[in-house]
C-alpha cells in the first residue's frame, strides 16, 4: 500500500504527527518570515451543508515542493471552529493553496489560486467531501531510489518504488489538482507530469503519458439519454469537436501535431485531424475506436495535449481502416483526398470550399463535380453514406450526392414518379434501375445524412435518412451491373454524365464502404456525425 508522507522543512511524518507538530510550530514561527497586516479566512462545511467543525487547514504556498529539503516559505496550520470557521493571521503576500481534512470522516478539500496581496481576504465557503485517488504512470526512467510524486501546491505526496511503473496516492480532495509533479530528491526541480487532474471522490483517476501536460476524458455515451444505440460497433470513427468551450488552443501546438487519444487503459488510438484552427478556435479530430459500446453511459477515452517534444502523428488511414472494410472516405474539406490507404483521391472540376457540418466541405452549383478514377473495386456488398444540404434541383430531375459509374447511387429529391431521396443500382439492360425510393424530398431543409446498404448475401437494399431506417427492398435476383455503365466514380454528377442528375448545393464527409454495414453503425455515424454530436459528452 502506499503511503502519503509530508514534508516542511523536516523529517518525513505520518499525517497526525505532522498536524500537532503544525500547530505546535505556527505560534512560534511567523508565516513566511515577516509580517503583514492583514489575514487569511474563510469557512468550510459539509456535503449536507452543515458547519465542518475539527478541520486542519493548511496554508501553503502554491509552488510548495514537499520533497524539497529548503523551503523558502513554512505551512501554517489552523482548525476550524465550531462553526467552521478558520483563519490565517499575518500573512506574508503572496500565492497559496488552502488544504483541509476533517479528522475524524477523512473528507477532504482543496483550495488554490489563493492570491494575498497584504489585504485581508475571505475565502467563499468550499464543501468538503469524499476522497478520490489517482493512479500516476511515470516513465521508464524514473528514479525508484528518490523519485516522488506530488500535488504542486500541496503536502501530497508519494514515493516511487519502481516496482509496478506507477504510483496510486489515496486520499486526495475530489477536485481538479493544480498540477502532479515528478522530482527526485537530489533534484528536486519539478517536472510537470499533467496540470488540472479531475480527482473524483470513491474513483480512481488515471494519469498517464507523462510528458503530455494536459488531459480530457471523453465519455462515449450509447445509452438512450446520448446516441441510443444499443449494440456494439467495431472500429469505428469518433469525431471530436473541440472549440473554445471545452478546449484552450493557446495550451497546443498552433497545428495540433501534439494532440493523442488513449483507451482508459491508456493504449493510444489513431487519430486523423481534419482541421485545426487555432485563431478560430476550432477543429475537427477523427479518432477510430476498435469498440464502441452499446447502451454504455460509462466508457471513455483520453485526450492528451501539450507535449513540446511530441511530433505530428495525424493518420486518416490508420483512422479509416481498409480492414474495417472502408473503401475510400472523402472529407471535402481544402482537397477531395481519400483518407484510406486506397488513395481513390477525387479532382475537384470546379466545387468550391465552403463550410459545412465537419469543417469544410465541397458546394456544387449544378455544373460541378468531382471526378474519381474506377469502380473503387466493383463489390458485391456496398454502403454508400453522405452528408448534404440540398437547395435546389434541375427540372424534373434529381441531384446526384454519389454514383459509382452509373452501377450503384444515392440521389436526392428525384421528382419521377415521386420517387424522392433514393438509393439505385444498375440492372442488366439499357436504363433498367432497381430503385430503393423514400418518397421524401429534402430541398432547403438543412443538412441531411443519407446512406444506402446493399447486402449481396442476404439480397436486401435499405435506405436510411438521418440514420433511420426509411425503407428496405430484398429481391433475389438482384446484383449490381457495374460493366458498361460508367467507367469513374462522381461525386455531385451522375456516372454517366446526364446532366439532369446535377447537384445544386453542399455535401460533406463522403464514404463508400466494401460490405453492408449495420443499422446500428448508420444510426451511430448519424448521431455523433451531427452538428448537436450525441455521442462525445466531455469530462
Amino acid at each position: 500500500m502506499n503511503r502519503l508522507y509530508y514534508r516542511i522543512r523536516f523529517p518525513l511524518l505520518t499525517a497526525g504527527a505532522l498536524v500537532a507538530l503544525l500547530i505546535s510550530r505556527c505560534s512560534l514561527e511567523p508565516f513566511g518570515g515577516g509580517t503583514e497586516g492583514g489575514n487569511v479566512s474563510g469557512v468550510f462545511i459539509n456535503d449536507d451543508g452543515s458547519a465542518s467543525a475539527k478541520v486542519t487547514v493548511l496554508l501553503i504556498p502554491s509552488d510548495y515542493n514537499p520533497g524539497a529539503a529548503d523551503q523558502h516559505n513554512p505551512i501554517v496550520a489552523s482548525t476550524t471552529a465550531s462553526d467552521g470557521s478558520y483563519a490565517f493571521d499575518h500573512v506574508t503576500k503572496g500565492s497559496y493553496s488552502i488544504e483541509a481534512a476533517h479528522t475524524v470522516s477523512g473528507q477532504r478539500s482543496l483550495v488554490t489560486d489563493v492570491v494575498f496581496s497584504g489585504k485581508d481576504i475571505r475565502i467563499p465557503a468550499d464543501t468538503l467531501r469524499v476522497p478520490g485517488a489517482i493512479r500516476v504512470f511515470l516513465p521508464k526512467t524514473a528514479d525508484a531510489a528518490t523519485g516522488y510524486v506530488y500535488v504542486q501546491g500541496t503536502t501530497m505526496y508519494t514515493r516511487y518504488t519502481g516496482v509496478t511503473g506507477d504510483v496510486v496516492m489515496n486520499a486526495l480532495p475530489a477536485k481538479s489538482l493544480p498540477a502532479i509533479c515528478y522530482a527526485t530528491l537530489s533534484d528536486p526541480a519539478p517536472i510537470v507530469l499533467r496540470y488540472n487532474v479531475r480527482v473524483i471522490s470513491k474513483d480512481t483517476t488515471v494519469v498517464a503519458n507523462g510528458g503530455w501536460k494536459y488531459a480530457r476524458r471523453l465519455c462515449l455515451n450509447t445509452t438512450a439519454t446520448g446516441a441510443g444505440v444499443s449494440q456494439d460497433v467495431m472500429g469505428f470513427p469518433v469525431i471530436v469537436r473541440l472549440n473554445r468551450e471545452n478546449f484552450d488552443f493557446t495550451q497546443a501546438y498552433a497545428d495540433g501535431s501534439d494532440i493523442r487519444f488513449s483507451r482508459s487503459d491508456t493504449v493510444r488510438l489513431p487519430y486523423e485531424i481534419e482541421r485545426w484552427d487555432p485563431v478560430a478556435e476550432l477543429a475537427e479530430v477523427w479518432v477510430r475506436v476498435d469498440t464502441i459500446y452499446g447502451n454504455n453511459g460509462t466508457q471513455t477515452i483520453t485526450m492528451y495535449w501539450g507535449n513540446t517534444a511530441a511530433i505530428d502523428g495525424s493518420n486518416g488511414a490508420a483512422v479509416f481502416d481498409t480492414a474495417d472494410n472502408c473503401a475510400a472516405v472523402w472529407h471535402l474539406n481544402q482537397n477531395s483526398a481519400d483518407a484510406t490507404l486506397n488513395n481513390y483521391d477525387g479532382i475537384a472540376s470546379s466545387a468550391i470550399d465552403t463550410s459545412g457540418l465537419i469543417g469544410s466541405c465541397k458546394k456544387f452549383r449544378g455544373s460541378d463535380s468531382i471526378k474519381i478514377a474506377g469502380l473503387l473495386g466493383s463489390p458485391s456488398s456496398i454502403t454508400l453514406s453522405a452528408w448534404a444540404q440540398l437547395d435546389s434541383t434541375p427540372p424534373g430531375g434529381g441531384s446526384e450526392i454519389l454514383s459509382i459509374g452509373d452501377a450503384a447511387l444515392i440521389r436526392m429529391d428525384y421528382a419521377l414518379a415521386n420517387i424522392g431521396t433514393l438509393g439505385s443500382i444498375h440492372l442488366p439492360g439499357d436504363s433498367v434501375f432497381f430503385n430503393v425510393s423514400s418518397g421524401r424530398f429534402l430541398k432547403r431543409t438543412g443538412w441531411h445524412f443519407i446512406a444506402y446498404t446493399i447486402d449481396q448475401s442476404a439480397h436486401n437494399h435499405t435506405l436510411y435518412i438521418d440514420g433511420a431506417k426509411i425503407v428496405s427492398r430484398a429481391d433475389s435476383n438482384v446484383t449490381i451491373i457495374y460493366s458498361g455503365v460508367g467507367r469513374d466514380t462522381y461525386i455531385g454528377k451522375h456516372g454517366n454524365g446526364k446532366t439532369n442528375f446535377n447537384f445544386f448545393g453542399r455535401i460533406d464527409e463522403a464514404r463508400v464502404y466494401r460490405t453492408s454495414v449495420s443499422a446500428e453503425r448508420v444510426k451511430l455515424e448519424y448521431m455523433n456525425q451531427k452538428a448537436d454530436d450525441a455521442l462525445v459528452v466531455f469530462k
